[in-house]
Protein backbone atom coordinates (compact mmCIF):
# COMPACT_ATOMS: atom_id res chain seq x y z
CA UNK A 1 0.00 0.00 0.00
CA UNK A 2 2.64 2.35 0.75
CA UNK A 3 4.01 2.34 -3.18
CA UNK A 4 0.08 3.28 -3.62
CA UNK A 5 0.10 6.16 -1.37
CA UNK A 6 3.41 7.70 -3.22
CA UNK A 7 2.12 7.55 -5.98
CA UNK A 8 -0.45 10.57 -5.14
CA UNK A 9 1.56 13.55 -5.82
CA UNK A 10 1.40 15.31 -2.46
CA UNK A 11 2.51 12.31 -0.73
CA UNK A 12 5.09 11.15 -3.37
CA UNK A 13 7.34 11.77 0.06
CA UNK A 14 5.63 9.51 2.19
CA UNK A 15 7.38 7.95 5.16
CA UNK A 16 5.96 5.76 7.99
CA UNK A 17 8.65 7.60 10.18
CA UNK A 18 10.14 5.50 13.52
CA UNK A 19 8.00 3.04 15.59
CA UNK A 20 5.77 5.44 18.10
CA UNK A 21 2.36 3.61 19.51
CA UNK A 22 0.90 7.07 18.47
CA UNK A 23 -0.10 7.74 14.83
CA UNK A 24 -1.24 11.02 13.22
CA UNK A 25 -3.87 10.83 10.49
CA UNK A 26 -4.60 13.01 7.61
CA UNK A 27 -6.24 13.65 4.68
CA UNK A 28 -9.57 12.80 6.26
CA UNK A 29 -12.45 14.43 5.12
CA UNK A 30 -14.85 16.63 6.62
CA UNK A 31 -17.74 13.68 7.29
CA UNK A 32 -15.17 11.55 9.31
CA UNK A 33 -16.35 11.11 12.61
CA UNK A 34 -14.22 10.17 16.11
CA UNK A 35 -17.10 7.55 15.76
CA UNK A 36 -15.65 6.44 12.29
CA UNK A 37 -12.22 6.13 13.90
CA UNK A 38 -13.01 4.54 16.37
CA UNK A 39 -15.00 1.69 14.74
CA UNK A 40 -11.81 1.63 12.57
CA UNK A 41 -9.06 1.36 15.56
CA UNK A 42 -10.96 -0.33 18.63
CA UNK A 43 -10.71 -3.39 17.19
CA UNK A 44 -6.70 -2.75 18.11
CA UNK A 45 -7.23 -2.57 21.81
CA UNK A 46 -5.98 -4.80 24.32
CA UNK A 47 -9.66 -4.36 26.49
CA UNK A 48 -12.79 -4.91 25.42
CA UNK A 49 -14.80 -1.56 25.66
CA UNK A 50 -11.37 0.12 23.69
CA UNK A 51 -10.42 2.26 26.87
CA UNK A 52 -6.65 1.91 26.18
CA UNK A 53 -7.34 3.83 22.47
CA UNK A 54 -7.26 7.61 22.34
CA UNK A 55 -8.60 9.38 19.34
CA UNK A 56 -8.37 13.32 18.94
CA UNK A 57 -9.93 14.04 15.80
CA UNK A 58 -9.35 17.92 14.68
CA UNK A 59 -12.40 19.55 13.46
CA UNK A 60 -11.45 23.34 13.38
CA UNK A 61 -8.98 25.31 12.51
CA UNK A 62 -5.37 24.52 10.54
CA UNK A 63 -5.17 20.95 11.59
CA UNK A 64 -9.06 19.97 10.07
CA UNK A 65 -8.75 16.52 8.81
CA UNK A 66 -6.41 15.59 10.60
CA UNK A 67 -6.05 13.49 14.27
CA UNK A 68 -4.33 11.90 16.53
CA UNK A 69 -4.45 8.31 17.31
CA UNK A 70 -2.60 6.65 20.50
CA UNK A 71 -2.47 2.96 20.66
CA UNK A 72 -1.61 0.23 23.49
CA UNK A 73 1.78 -0.06 22.55
CA UNK A 74 4.70 0.39 19.27
CA UNK A 75 3.53 -3.32 17.54
CA UNK A 76 0.12 -2.43 17.73
CA UNK A 77 0.43 0.79 15.86
CA UNK A 78 2.90 -0.73 13.88
CA UNK A 79 0.02 -2.96 13.10
CA UNK A 80 -2.78 -0.22 12.78
CA UNK A 81 -0.16 0.82 9.91
CA UNK A 82 0.08 -1.47 8.07
CA UNK A 83 -3.51 -2.57 8.30
CA UNK A 84 -5.31 1.08 7.69
CA UNK A 85 -2.82 3.13 5.52
CA UNK A 86 -5.19 4.12 2.40
CA UNK A 87 -8.15 2.45 3.78
CA UNK A 88 -11.00 4.88 2.01
CA UNK A 89 -13.14 6.71 4.07
CA UNK A 90 -15.96 9.05 2.72
CA UNK A 91 -14.02 8.62 -0.60
CA UNK A 92 -10.57 9.88 1.03
CA UNK A 93 -7.95 7.44 1.42
CA UNK A 94 -6.74 7.77 5.15
CA UNK A 95 -2.60 8.53 5.18
CA UNK A 96 -0.85 7.93 8.72
CA UNK A 97 2.58 8.52 10.04
CA UNK A 98 4.03 7.27 13.24
CA UNK A 99 4.48 10.31 15.78
CA UNK A 100 8.00 10.68 17.81
CA UNK A 101 7.13 10.47 21.82
CA UNK A 102 8.40 13.55 23.58
CA UNK A 103 11.09 11.80 25.35
CA UNK A 104 12.74 11.21 22.64
CA UNK A 105 12.96 15.19 22.09
CA UNK A 106 13.55 15.50 25.64
CA UNK A 107 16.78 13.04 25.16
CA UNK A 108 17.90 14.95 21.85
CA UNK A 109 18.01 18.10 24.15
CA UNK A 110 20.21 16.61 26.99
CA UNK A 111 22.46 15.88 23.88
CA UNK A 112 22.75 19.42 22.89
Amino acid sequence: MWTEIRKIPRFEAWSAGEPSAKLFLKNLSSKVTEVDLRFIFNRYSKTPTGEDVQVNLMTKGKMHGQAFVTLPDRDTATRALDQVLGYVLHDRPIIMVRVLSLPFFQSLLLIL
